[in-house]
């Protein structure tokens, strides 16, 4: 496990140096609470809310980062639609940004294997430089990331109703 962990870490240190903005990691294991509103004068609360990592961007705004080291790797599809099938990075988004925080982007940090290793967040945002010619990547699902904290924040909405009227089918 050490040897393992070793490797991932060096891996992981070697591709965070390609990051093309400057950052600062402002918040690792960080824990956070939620209260999210259910309607009807109703709220589900959620403490402890264990955040991977928060970067302060040269901009002042942060990227939350949600560390993954399953084999498949993760992309911002994960965290879109009405039932996500990685809730916790819209959840984390959401918190931060009450607390006042600027998020400005979201990410899954895949660290599945060596040379698998892959910081991915939504089409917009560019952490590392682009490979001569090659262009910016683009969803016609994508529109943007206020956008897509507006939809975060109702699906999330909707799926604290649908919990505590017992509906949290799996």
């Amino acid at each position: 496990m050490a040897d393992w962990l070793a490797d991932r870490s060096q891996a992981w240190l070697c591709l965070e140096r390609g990051r093309e903005q400057n950052w600062e990691v402002i918040v690792r294991e960080g824990e956070i609470a939620l209260e999210l509103d259910a309607g009807n004068g109703r709220v589900l609360k959620l403490e402890h809310l264990r955040i991977d990592r928060v970067d302060r961007l040269v901009d002042d705004g942060v990227v939350v980062i949600d560390y993954k080291t399953s084999s498949r790797a993760r992309t911002y599809k994960a965290w879109m639609g009405e039932r996500p099938e990685e809730p916790q990075l819209p959840l984390y988004v959401l918190a931060r940004s009450r607390a006042g925080d600027g998020v400005r982007a979201a990410a899954f940090a895949n660290l599945s294997s060596h040379d698998e290793m892959s910081l991915k967040g939504p089409p917009d945002m560019q952490l590392f430089p682009r490979p001569a010619g090659k262009k910016p990547r683009s969803d016609r699902n994508w529109s943007g990331w206020d956008e897509e904290v507006v939809r975060m924040t109702a699906n999330l909405q909707a799926l604290a109703a649908a919990y505590l009227d017992g509906k949290a089918a799996v």
